[in-house]
């Protein structure tokens, strides 16, 4: 269980990262994220592994 919580944090710290990327990269160049990715799907699957981590925190430190 340990291990299944660990690989979900450094998923999530993945996703954050990629979202401000993908973020940083559409100010800067409207269109170049959008026209190949959508973006609402990884914010989806971020809020569903933040809730997941929320519920399952008492196991674990963050």
């Amino acid at each position: 269980m340990k291990k299944i919580n660990f690989v979900l944090k450094e998923f999530f710290y993945i996703l954050t990262s990629v979202l401000v990327i993908f973020s940083l990269l559409e100010l800067a160049w409207p269109g170049v994220v959008l026209s190949y990715i959508n973006i609402n799907w990884l914010l989806i699957f971020w809020l569903i592994i933040g809730i997941v981590m929320l519920l399952f925190k008492k196991n674990y430190d963050i």
